[in-house]
This record gives C-alpha cells, structure tokens and sequence, in this order.
C-alpha cells in the first residue's frame, strides 16, 4: 500500500456535486479523463464562495444518457476556482480524474443515509451545488466502501490537503520562486496559467525537489516528448543529469510547452532562481534571474542590495554570459530584429511566499542587465551610509512590467538571435553547480522541425 493511502484521511468529503444532462458536455468531460488534462465548466457566481482543492462528485444523470448505457456514471475529482466566464458566472477547473466504472448512483444513493440521499436529488435541473460537510463525508465514505478502486479514490484525498510546512522555510522560497517562473513561463507561451498553477499538490503532502512534480502536466523522462526526441529540447544531452522535474502542456493551438527544473536533489535552499525562455520560432533564449527586495528603508520601502559577496559573484557571471552572446548573436535576417541587444533580465521583486491556491505572477521590475550595471554604480542608488539600495522608489517607472516583458517576448522583439545549444546548456551546468534552481522552458508548436542546432 502506498505512503499517500496508508495516510488517508478520515475527514475526507465531497464537497461539491456537478450533473452532466448533456452528450456535448459528456463528450468534453470524457475528452478531459482521457486526455488528462482540466475540465473547466461555467457556474453561477456566488460572492466569497472560493473552491481550493476540493473533493468534487461528478453524476452523469441527464436522460438522453439512458440509451447510451452511460445514466449513473461516476466519476470522482478535484475541483478549484478559475478565472471570470461571464458576469454571473466563474469556471470550475475539474482536474484528477478517477472514474468510478464499478458504482452507479443509484447504488450510492442506496447506500447512503436517506437525509444525505435527499441532497444528491435536489435540484437536478441544477448543474452545480455545494454539500453540507457531514453529507459529503457519508458520500465519500459511501463511494470508498462500495468501489474497488479506493486505492485510487484515496489518493485524491492527498491532493485536497494544504501543504503542512511554513511557507518561510528556505524550500519553501525557492519552490515558490519556481512556481512563479512556470507561471510566467505559461503567460508567455498563452497557456491559461492561473488554472494550471491552482492545480498543483504536493506529492504525499511534502513539498519535494521540485514545484513542476506536483503539477498534473508532471513527466518521467521515459514518458516526456523529450525521450522520443531529444532535439526538440536543446542541449539534453548535457543537462539532463541534473533534471528534478519535467512537464509538458499542449493546447488546441497545436503549441506546445516543456518546462523542466534543473537542479542538485539535496538543496534545501537555491541561492538562486533562474528562467531560460526558448521561444523556438525565433529561436530567441531569454533568460531572468529573480532578485528579492528583502530589506526595507527606515519609511517601509523595500529593496534588494546588490553589494553583497552572493550577488557580486553573480553578477561576475552574468557578465560572462552576455559577452559570450554578443560573440554569437550574429543573426542578421528580418526575423532576427530585436528591440534591444541584451538578453538577460533580473526581475526585481518582493519575496515571493509561497501560496499554493493563488494562480498569479509575483508583480516586479523586469531590469535588463546593461541598465542594471549602470543601476549599481548610480548616485540614485546609494544609501545614506554608503550602500547600494535598489527598489521601486528609486526605479522611477524605469523597468518593464511582467505585461510588458510577456508581450516582447512573445513577439521576439527580446532575446538572442541565434545561440549556440551547447552554450547554453554550459550555462545550466554551471547554474546548477553554484546551487541555482534553473527552470528551462522551449515553447514550439508540435511537431515543428529545428531550424539551427
């Protein structure tokens, strides 16, 4: 018996009921189990009514459904809060399926107290409704007892649980600096990054070695699109050593994301974050180091010192970095124009803690580094006792935004021109080496070839 089953919960309830009454809406959510990815269906708006991770019962019980031997399926789920659908309306991300091909509803509804069967018939002709907390728990209780796949059904209930660890230990803070560049790694690509971000879990309910392995996108090498093709993600061959995570996003748009994390497996805590964005229809690396407003002035106002022995080594490095692209950004075609020559970004932001139900992108300045080493050695940096402060109140709106920075790197208008593979896998190596988080995203569409190696 696996860790997550020995340690199911015995509190454990439904939460929320959804009845499918149409083929249409049957043959999405089908596609969804069967493809593995999120459902999301329109409900009615409800003010402070905020779904996180929880157990979500679904009844295919419309009538049309009798003659296609499907009335009475169920199927078993974990339901959050997404985004704005309409006015009076908000998405409910389905994800995790288990389908419980063994119990039928009626065979639940007669095994179930009559009271908490009652609820389950209530307004059938609604599609959404929330269970009082002692009904859900008899339900869930109920579809364990009688399925034969309560393995299964039990470790949905690991994934309804919030992560028992302070989100100010120093894991936490570089996994929380790794959620957010997946997210901004989805932003670029237009992936819908906020239902994809509220769908990670924590595996067995600890935090890992890895944000990407408790995303339901997460990949084994052996089952990822980079074991088949190796030269689909650039440089492997070097990094893939040092690979702790691997997830893989696909959309209608025949796009497609993969995102890996590179780093050692015994870190506590990273010294850094870094991003590397392949945008492959430009062939353009970006790459963002993350630097932490973590102190504040005698007034409040937050800011990053970047004098110190850490950023000082890391700023040596970054400098190497950018004179071995300018020896190699040579492109010189319609396609290669870029709006600035430098690459290499450090996102200037408060301390990112870690929140597992928020969707969002920490806000920060995105600074490119030729303007940052002017920023280090400028009068308006330094402190009253000698030292170097860099915040927003001394930016003077001097940056770009994470809307900014998105849109320029989704048309190619930043990043390199054409870039050696191997250069930059060199890169990961020694990111990893100095204890670096790397998260590596290359966003292509399916099964387009490379055009430079």
């Amino acid at each position: 018996m696996s860790s997550s089953v020995q340690s199911a919960d015995t509190d454990a309830r439904v939460s929320c009921v959804l009845d499918v009454h149409t083929e249409d809406t049957l043959d999405y959510l089908e596609a969804a189990v069967f493809s593995g990815r999120h459902f999301s269906y329109a409900i009615p708006y409800v003010s402070g009514q905020t779904i996180k991770k929880q157990l979500c019962l679904i009844q295919v019980i419309g009538y049309e459904h009798i003659d296609r031997g499907t009335w009475g399926s169920l199927y078993a789920c974990i339901a959050n809060s997404g985004g704005k659908a309409t006015t009076a309306q908000r998405y409910l991300t389905l994800t995790n399926f288990v389908r419980v091909s063994d119990v039928c509803h009626q065979q639940l509804m007669e095994n179930i107290p009559e009271r908490s069967a009652e609820y389950l018939l209530r307004d059938l002709g609604v599609d959404f409704r929330t269970l009082p907390a002692r009904t859900g728990q008899q339900v869930w209780r109920a579809l364990k007892d009688l399925s034969g796949q309560r393995a299964e059904l039990e470790e949905l209930e690991v994934h309804t649980r919030r992560i028992n660890l302070d989100p100010a230990t120093e894991r936490a803070e570089t996994l929380a600096a790794e959620k957010d560049a997946t997210g901004l790694s989805l932003e670029i690509a237009g992936f819908k990054r906020s239902d994809i971000l509220r769908s990670w879990t924590p595996q067995t309910g600890r935090i890992g070695v890895s944000f990407l392995r408790g995303l339901p996108q997460y990949r084994t090498y052996e089952d990822s699109a980079i074991a088949r093709d190796q030269h689909a993600f650039p440089g492997w061959e070097l990094i893939g050593q040092h690979v702790t995570g691997i997830a893989e996003f696909s959309n209608d748009q025949n796009k497609r994301l993969t995102i890996i994390n590179a780093n050692r497996n015994d870190l506590e805590k990273a010294l850094g974050v870094d991003l590397i964005y392949f945008h492959r229809g430009f062939e353009a690396f970006t790459f963002v180091q993350y630097k932490m407003m973590d102190r504040r002035t005698k007034d409040g106002q937050p800011y990053h010192n970047p004098r110190s022995r850490q950023d000082y080594k890391e700023l040596q490095r970054m400098r190497r970095l950018w004179h071995g692209v300018r020896k190699s950004n040579l492109g010189d075609s319609e396609q290669d124009y870029r709006l600035g020559l430098c690459p290499i970004f450090f996102k200037l932001c408060r301390r990112i803690v870690l929140e597992p139900d928020e969707g969002g992108i920490t806000s920060g300045a995105y600074v490119p580094l030729d303007q940052w080493q002017k920023l280090v050695i400028s009068p308006k940096t330094k402190g009253p006792h000698g030292g170097r402060r860099l915040g927003h109140f001394n930016l003077e709106g001097r940056y770009l935004t994470t809307t900014a920075f998105v849109e320029l790197v989704q048309r190619g208008l930043v990043g390199t021109k054409t870039l050696d593979t191997q250069f930059v896998a060199g890169i990961v190596e020694r990111l990893v080496a100095e204890d670096h988080s790397v998260i590596y995203a290359v966003e292509q569409l399916r099964g387009r070839a490379t055009r430079r190696s």
